[in-house]
């Protein structure tokens, strides 16, 4: 089977929502999702295998992270995707999609005035981020 229904799609995120929370916490082991999203999968109807279950879903997250990644960008225009609020609550607090941010850095505005002085000063000095270092 290569081509899916609307249904059989929604059918398959609805599934894959319950167990990865499973394996969320480390309970599952992929291999064993995919299996028990296809038996699921069967027990409504559908006799598709777990590798075809695992590779649709790969393929509505790649489409689901392209729209995501588009729509964030300032100036571009809505794009949307049938999928995207189904998959936006599975996906949309995971590193892939938001990554946690690692450190900051602020320059006060003081910093900014002691650049400003040491470069109109006669010395040559290269300023970086309050960093000096002779010429």
């Amino acid at each position: 089977m290569t081509n899916w229904t609307q249904e059989q799609t929604l059918l398959l995120i609805n599934i894959y929502r319950e167990e990865y929370l499973k394996i969320g916490n480390g309970k599952m082991l992929l291999r064993k999702l995919w299996q028990l999203v296809a038996d699921k999968m069967r027990e409504n109807g559908y006799n598709i295998p777990a590798t075809k279950c695992a590779t649709k879903m790969d393929t509505l997250k790649r489409q689901y992270k392209k729209v995501f990644d588009h729509n964030k960008q300032s100036g571009n225009n809505l794009m949307t995707y049938k999928y995207f609020d189904e998959l936006d609550e599975i996906f949309r607090k995971q590193p892939w999609i938001t990554p946690v941010a690692i450190a900051s850095f602020e320059l006060q505005d003081s910093t900014f005035e002691n650049i400003d002085e040491r470069n109109s000063s006669s010395d040559k000095c290269a300023v970086f981020i309050g960093i000096e270092s002779e010429i």
